[in-house]
């Protein structure tokens, strides 16, 4: 429910900030498309300055938007404070991951780009000693051109084509095989982070926090109500929990997925103790205590 006309639900859900920070991030990706299509058209015709200027600009974009989302995942307190950003975990290093991937993907067609295509040269108007001075398998053509005085020699426009160098071949060669090792570490790194955790069961470091409010908390009145968010590592662990400990005729129920709401009874003494575990671990548990005021 949300308080009156306000934008701040009653369990401090900013919708407000969660809803600026979406349209904000619909219109910078939006305007981010259009700027880039308008931008390239313009942009000098060179694909080793057009390339890397594409790609930093896209990671950076892709991180400001991460930084969006941490913002209105804290504003609908939906972040959790052990990982980065308050992120789930494992998000930053898909990001990690998915940028090394774009990067290795346009930096292999960028580098096989420029050793597949020839280079050209063109020699204006050269004479028949100098035709013969030049390799004849990098002659593409050439066209003899009328001599505009009797006796004057016959000159020659030529088109030769540009041999790579092998040092630009061998360093090719050499980031490409860097960008290769560097990509299949990551993933592996990711993948197979992902699956020790999943075989040990979250690496053996279960964990229970109850995220709001802090303990102690007061509660005023008998039949009023306290929203609780918990929180568990691996997320997903299902959580069960003790009767209120302190009052007898007093509620304590679940919303939703790691959520909770305990309604205070009439007979609810001073300090009230409500005991969270971990269903998969019941020694793994966390209190939180509700003073009368």
């Amino acid at each position: 429910m949300f308080r009156g006309r306000s934008w701040i639900a009653a369990d401090g859900r900013n919708w407000w900030v969660a809803f600026s920070l979406a349209l904000i991030g619909i219109i910078g990706v939006a305007g981010t498309v259009v700027g880039v299509v308008l931008w390239i058209p313009k942009a000098p015709d060179r694909p080793e300055i057009l390339l890397p200027i594409l790609t930093v600009a896209g990671v950076v974009a892709l991180l400001a938007t991460l930084s969006a989302v941490a913002v209105a995942y804290s504003a609908l307190n939906l972040q959790d404070k052990s990982h980065a950003l308050g992120l789930p975990e494992g998000s930053v290093r898909s990001v990690i991951a998915l940028s090394l991937i774009v990067i290795f993907t346009i930096s292999a067609v960028f580098l096989y780009s420029s050793l597949a295509t020839v280079s050209t040269k063109q020699f204006i108007a050269i004479t028949q000693a100098q035709l013969d001075a030049i390799p004849r398998d990098q002659i593409i053509s050439q066209k003899p051109i009328e001599p505009k005085k009797e006796g004057d020699p016959t000159l020659y426009d030529v088109e030769t084509r540009v041999e790579q160098s092998q040092a630009s071949q061998d360093f090719a060669q050499q980031m490409l095989t860097a960008l290769i090792t560097l990509v299949t570490a990551v993933a592996a790194f990711y993948f197979g982070s992902k699956a020790v955790v999943t075989a040990q069961g979250g690496g053996g470091q279960a964990a229970l926090r109850i995220m709001k409010p802090d303990s102690p908390v007061s509660l005023a009145r008998a039949g009023a109500s306290l929203p609780i968010t918990v929180a568990t590592s691996p997320i997903g662990e299902a959580v069960t929990w003790d009767p209120p400990q302190g009052d007898s005729d007093g509620t304590l129920k679940q919303t939703r997925f790691g959520e909770f709401e305990y309604v205070r009874g009439a007979a609810a003494e001073d300090s009230v103790t409500l005991r969270f575990r971990l269903v998969s671990n019941p020694a793994v548990s966390q209190e939180l205590i509700v003073k009368a005021t």
